[in-house]
């Protein structure tokens, strides 16, 4: 059951905004920020339990829409999927740049290639390749009206309807005959709509459609507030409300999360990519024409998704607000609103121990004995008796002993040699090596650490008194 409980949000304004982000001046120039983090409980496996851990002014968090840029591509990911497109079909995107009715649309990267797959197409983030697809697939066929009704059967064309005074509504337009005279709906609207523009829509909108993929499809009503009570006493309480039990079939649902993986795996999200848990997200960088003042154009750069995504129990939106200035760079979801999605996830991650694996799971198997330095037999014997290791003493209770280890025991071999020649030293620590050798009357000259590797002379060599053994130890 996924419940949909916010568990954390957040919204702020400043010149700096946290050790997960730029500074306000340096390297990437002048730039000041606001942003927003919202954590969704999609509840598999945890309770549906709505606390607010950080937060401000509520109206500030629901009563803004934004254009959402790139992270609406799974929108549209959707409805390409559900009229029948496969993720491995070709899509044209040329060098990235296309003219349409005199609209110029651009990549912000340079394509791999001219022809991508359509899982490319979204892993990368090419606008061109959304524009293609949607237009070819939409467009040109004048359906453009079933494009839009998709979209708006997502809920991108109403509140979320969150229980909260002041939730502001999408500024949504549909190819209405209205719509059209007064211009909201132009010959160029559904290119842009196809890669987030034309629209505007809350974060929270945004994460909603996330946490339904998340879901296996089934879209809940983000909950704000768990219950009323007066004095103490509980009131009302709110419970989990399902908007649509299903927005896609199963199979398109797999495919999008299937997608979502290969972005942070291969695509623009691979600041998320971490040997401890999968990521399933997309970034977004929207410019802003909604914010009036200040120096600079504005920028949003997001960061949507869940997590684990073979098991998601959470969704979370970052959004991060720049108005840049002179000579300033930093404007991407993947390098701005990407450190900071990671270090909640990071953070979720390790206070849920359930989630991760034994350490002895992830130490490898030893399958012969581990290796014992040769040195006084006392010691030998301490350290194989507690690591219960088999012992073979093969030494007859010498002093000293070098050692070696076969697949289920370590043997221990006397070092007594005759007078005057050199002692076999190899496999000892350098102190246990000093002493076999120096008291013998032999001088010690060593490079490296660890255990003795090689020496010369040979054991057995003969040699005079005061003579220089070399050790090399690794």
């Amino acid at each position: 059951m996924h419940c949909g409980s916010v568990l954390v949000l957040l919204r702020s304004w400043a010149g700096g905004v946290g050790e997960h982000l730029p500074a306000s001046r340096g390297e990437h120039g002048e730039f000041e920020a606001g942003f927003q983090i919202w954590l969704l409980e999609t509840g598999i496996h945890s309770p549906c339990v709505s606390r607010l851990e950080l937060g401000i002014e509520i109206d500030q968090l629901i009563g803004g829409v934004d254009e959402p840029g790139s992270t609406f591509k799974l929108a549209s990911l959707l409805a390409l999927l559900d009229d029948g497109m496969r993720l491995d079909d070709p899509v044209e995107v040329g060098n990235g740049r296309i003219t349409l009715r005199g609209a110029s649309h651009r990549d912000d990267h340079t394509p791999e290639k001219p022809v991508l797959t359509l899982r490319r197409v979204f892993e990368t983030s090419s606008n061109v390749g959304f524009v293609q697809s949607v237009e070819k697939r939409f467009k040109e066929k004048g359906r453009e009206k079933e494009y839009v009704d998709y979209i708006s059967a997502l809920g991108f064309d109403r509140p979320m309807g969150t229980s909260m005074v002041g939730e502001a509504a999408p500024i949504f337009h549909k190819p209405t005959p209205e719509a059209i005279k007064r211009g909201s709906w132009h010959k160029n609207s559904i290119s842009y709509m196809a890669y987030g523009y034309g629209l505007e829509v809350s974060p929270l909108h945004t994460l909603a459609l996330y946490n339904a993929i998340a879901g296996g499809g089934r879209m809940v009503r983000p909950m704000l507030i768990r219950e009323l009570a007066r004095d103490g006493v509980a009131v009302q309480k709110f419970h989990t409300e399902v908007i649509n039990p299903s927005i896609a079939p199963a199979r398109t649902i797999e495919a999008v999360r299937e997608s979502l993986v290969g972005v942070v795996e291969d695509g623009t999200a691979t600041v998320l990519k971490n040997p401890y848990y999968k990521v399933a997200a997309k970034t977004g960088t929207a410019q802003q024409d909604s914010y009036g003042g200040g120096r600079g154009q504005v920028y949003m750069a997001t960061m949507v998704g869940y997590f684990p995504a073979d098991e998601p129990k959470y969704s979370c939106i970052v959004a991060i607000w720049t108005r840049l200035g002179a000579g300033s760079s930093v404007i991407y979801g993947s390098s701005l609103a990407g450190p900071v999605f990671k270090a909640v996830a990071d953070r979720v991650y390790v206070t849920h121990h359930e989630w991760q694996k034994p350490v002895s799971d992830t130490l490898p198997r030893i399958t012969e004995p581990p290796r014992v330095k040769g040195g006084p037999m006392t010691a030998v014997r301490e350290v194989t008796g507690g690591l219960d290791i088999k012992l073979r003493d093969d030494a007859r209770r010498r002093d000293w002993v070098a050692t070696r280890a076969d697949s289920v025991s370590v043997h221990a071999s006397t070092l007594e040699t005759a007078k005057g020649t050199v002692p076999s030293v190899i496999g000892m620590g350098l102190s246990d090596a000093l002493y076999a050798i120096e008291s013998r009357g032999l001088r010690v000259d060593f490079s490296g650490k660890g255990r003795v590797t090689a020496q010369f002379p040979s054991a057995g060599e003969t040699v005079r008194p005061g003579a220089t053994v070399t050790l090399t130890l690794k």
